[in-house]
């Protein structure tokens, strides 16, 4: 019996957006108070972003009042949680004696190691300052995190290459994301203004792994040959990806094989 590698796939994404440009490949929204920039690219997507204060004022994030939307469900950045990080020290001291053990005189070495813990706790800040002039990151959410299939297109599932791309309009787009950012100016948190990023995905296309990579040659600095590295093709910063694999049994359905025909018959 042999093990055979299931076949992997993937599922390129592209969003749209009316208020975002594309800028030093980052996705950014400006106003008179703050620059937001953001980087979809990688596996999942991810809504992570960088909020730059321009003013000459200290800026108040009001986490509670800030979250991201997908499909209009509401999750919140904010949920008074507390984080704790442990690391594990190790410390030793060697010591040597002579020993004439089996006639062999010599140095015998140990060494007397002593292990402590220490950890770290935080508390989620319900409020995020950011000084003049300056930049805080904030963790964002993975926006698609399972491909989408079509039951009734094998090819379009499990193409020998690339699919054909199906594009989405804003109102007809199967997923949509807001990113909703709550700050103040005001000590006391109050006068709150706001910002909604809006995106959609508008760009749909599967590849075979294969169509979707390219092999690069690489030479670090402190090596004197070259290595070679796997770079996924189609980067943008408003891009991402999802990974999958064929789905051990799965064949063609009879309305695929149809759709097939339908095709052929066009190109004749």
């Amino acid at each position: 019996m042999c093990a055979c590698t299931p076949k992997s796939y993937y599922q390129l994404y592209k969003v749209s957006t009316d208020e975002l440009e594309l800028k030093n490949d980052q996705l950014t929204y400006e106003n008179e108070h703050c620059i937001v920039s953001y980087n979809l690219w990688g596996e999942n997507g991810d809504l992570s972003f960088l909020l730059y204060n321009k003013t000459d004022k200290d800026m108040f994030v009001i986490m509670p009042q800030s979250f991201f939307i997908k499909n209009g469900m509401a999750y919140d950045y904010y949920t008074n949680a507390v984080h704790t990080s442990r690391a594990v020290v190790q410390s030793g001291k060697s010591s040597s004696y002579t020993s004439a053990y089996a006639g062999v005189l010599g140095n015998v070495g140990y060494t007397k190691t002593t292990t402590a813990e220490s950890s770290t706790t935080t508390k989620e800040m319900a409020v995020v300052c950011i000084p003049p002039r300056a930049a805080k990151s904030f963790e964002g959410f993975q926006l698609i995190t399972s491909a989408y299939k079509d039951c009734d297109d094998y090819d379009f599932n499990y193409p020998k290459k690339a699919t054909d791309v199906i594009t989405y309009a804003k109102e007809d787009s199967p997923w949509t994301f807001r990113n909703r950012i709550a700050y103040t100016f005001d000590e006391g948190c109050e006068n709150c203004e706001y910002i909604d990023n809006e995106l959609w995905v508008s760009y749909l296309q599967n590849y075979y792994y294969s169509a979707m990579q390219e092999q690069i040659k690489v030479i670090p600095c402190e090596l004197q040959y070259p290595t070679f590295q796997t770079l996924i093709l189609n980067q943008a910063p408003n891009a991402f990806y999802n990974k999958y694999t064929k789905t051990m049994g799965a064949t063609k359905s009879r309305t695929s094989i149809e759709k097939e025909r339908m095709r052929d018959e066009i190109y004749r």
